[in-house]
């Protein structure tokens, strides 16, 4: 990690920066607690009216201003979403209020597409990254949305794809910080592992009769320079402190837990007051609360059910399962689940089901688990079930599943019983 403190170019760094270095009163060591205090107090101060539901939505919002301080020189990065309960919260002062603070200007708001229409997302996407937007902002997103095109772009650091109204494809850098705002949002599939979410909840319920002491744009653009000093400042205190890390990593976006995650995590612990937690924490806390969740259960309680408890399969057994005509009780369960995530009309070889699959690798949901190993090319999966909440439900599924029996020929074979782990 190092600091491009003067203009020009650095060939070390490979950068090209063009700045007055006069503008920035970064500071390159360890802070003593007022300084760290003084530079917390210009970072939020745009903010501060801001009312926000929880501790946790606060450490969000935080995250988003270290992004989009540091967005340019991040490989990959999250998307931060801000969401409310009604009209008129101050979704979109606060989403124009961050991009102030990286662009010196209000981002583009892009009305969204229909959330299963991604090849209308795909096409956008490729418009914003040659236009060279560097916050954009979907705006008025309401109920569920996902993306695979956005969820893919989001963790690379260039896309490609055709360009519009010309038979190439192009291949261009990824260097936007993507907000969502809009009401009663939740992020479903990929999406809900990559947009971290901010709750704004006002106290008066009139928000229309609501004002500001200020204006949070003209004091973010007033500030600006100080504001992304301090962003830095407290970087560099991190990193002078020795770099002290909490637990885990957010693994698709590695340069981000570095030089975001850590330094927020660290400067809650140093100054209680700020409220500060660690975004790794909320990230996984939000996945568990997503959209998706009990349609998550459901499939791998049918996984289990049908295919069984630590039982190893590929995709393509899984596909055969669900148009196994021997029994189709257990094709409708495990079917049905399946087709809460991906259509039947997309659903057209184990490739697909595999693309699915993947999307849950290791995510929790009620102590049901779903595991991956790469093996000969491609990834077997198995179903772990680290508590005993759904165990009896899913000898129940496996039992109506197969009649407590599998008939082979004039043969009854009875379903041995699935071993209780225990606690």
């Amino acid at each position: 990690m190092q600091l491009l403190a003067n203009p020009g170019y650095d060939p070390k760094m490979e950068m090209l920066a063009s700045f007055d270095p006069s503008n920035f009163d970064v500071q390159d060591c360890e802070l003593t607690l007022d300084e760290l205090t003084h530079h917390w107090g210009r970072i939020w101060a745009p903010f501060s009216g801001f009312e926000l539901a929880t501790r946790e939505d606060k450490t969000v919002l935080v995250g988003a201003i270290f992004s989009a301080v540091l967005r340019q020189v991040l490989p990959t990065c999250p998307a931060f979403a801000f969401d409310a309960p009604m009209q008129g919260s101050g979704k979109t002062l606060l989403a124009e209020t961050i991009s102030v603070i990286g662009t010196a200007k209000k981002p583009s708001a892009v009305a969204p597409s229909r959330g299963d229409y991604d090849d209308e997302f795909r096409k956008r996407l490729m418009a914003i990254f040659l236009n060279g937007t560097k916050v954009c902002n979907f705006d008025n997103i309401v109920g569920n949305f996902d993306s695979p095109s956005l969820a893919g772009a989001l963790t690379s650091e260039t896309y490609e794809d055709r360009i519009l109204g010309k038979s190439k494809t192009g291949r261009i850098l990824n260097k936007t910080l993507f907000l969502f705002t809009g009401n009663n949002m939740q992020f479903v599939g990929d999406m809900s592992r990559r947009v971290l979410k901010a709750r704004l909840c006002p106290k008066n319920d009139r928000v229309s009769e609501r004002v500001f002491e200020f204006d949070p744009t003209e004091r973010a653009l007033e500030m600006r320079c100080e504001i992304i000093s301090s962003v830095i400042s407290v970087v560099n205190h991190w990193k002078h402190s020795g770099m002290v890390r909490v637990p885990g990593s957010m693994t698709s976006f590695g340069d981000w837990d570095r030089l975001v995650r850590q330094p927020i995590a660290y400067l809650g612990e140093s100054l209680p007051e700020t409220g500060l937690g660690d975004l790794l924490a909320i990230s996984v806390d939000q996945q568990s609360h997503s959209g998706d969740k009990e349609a998550l259960i459901a499939l791998l309680k049918s996984l289990a059910a049908v295919l069984g408890i630590d039982t190893r399969f590929r995709a393509s057994k899984a596909l055969q399962a669900m148009h196994d005509q021997s029994s189709k009780i257990g094709q409708s369960l495990l079917a049905d689940a399946v087709y809460a995530f991906i259509s039947r009309e997309k659903l057209q070889s184990s490739q697909h089901l595999g693309n699915l699959l993947k999307q849950f690798i290791d995510r929790n949901v009620e102590g049901l688990v779903l595991r991956a190993r790469l093996q000969s090319g491609s990834n077997i999966y198995w179903v772990e079930l680290n508590e005993n909440s759904h165990r009896e439900s899913i000898e129940l599924m496996r039992q109506r599943s197969y009649s407590s029996a599998l008939v082979d020929g004039d043969k009854i074979v009875s379903l041995p019983s699935i071993p209780r782990k225990t606690p």
